[in-house]
């Protein structure tokens, strides 16, 4: 009769090699890019804007080639906090920064009106905005304030 000797060999190499990728690979807590705080607050013409949506597109002409785009919504105060795969903060580098309008609230099953955004209408695009900030560990307060203009 035929005995499979070599089930007790594989499982001995096996078993602690899948063992160490999984130790190196760790358990996925700390996944993601290396952030630092980011907060800031929308305004046009000195008034906050309430519940905008701000997005910060990484500037590759500046040398940002990070693959995430940092974004946040602000408060009723117009203050935001940025966060990154679901990360609070930003990975430094320098961005371009597109700010989206609010958008009204659903009234029952009809979708909101949505009309021209109450700031000029270049910041909701990267290609027209002139909002470049450079996110840095240690930044001054008020670094990443947003002024905008009708």
């Amino acid at each position: 009769m035929h005995r499979n000797l070599w089930r007790p060999a594989a499982v001995s190499i096996c078993l602690p090699v899948a063992l160490c990728a999984f130790l190196v690979s760790g358990c996925g807590g700390d996944a993601g890019p290396k952030v630092v705080p980011v907060v800031g607050t929308v305004t046009v013409d000195g008034s906050p804007l309430a519940t905008a949506n701000v997005s910060f597109k990484p500037d590759i002409t500046k040398g940002n080639k990070a693959q995430f785009e940092p974004g946040g919504t602000a408060n009723d105060k117009g203050q935001f906090e940025l966060t990154t795969a679901n990360k609070p903060g930003a990975p430094e580098g320098w961005y371009k920064v597109v700010v989206y309008p609010p958008t009204p609230p659903r009234s029952g099953g009809d979708l909101p009106k949505v009309g021209p955004p109450p700031f000029n209408v270049k910041y909701t695009d990267a290609g027209s905005t002139d909002i470049s900030i450079e996110i840095k560990a240690g930044a001054a307060a008020g670094a990443y304030d947003l002024k905008l203009t009708k």
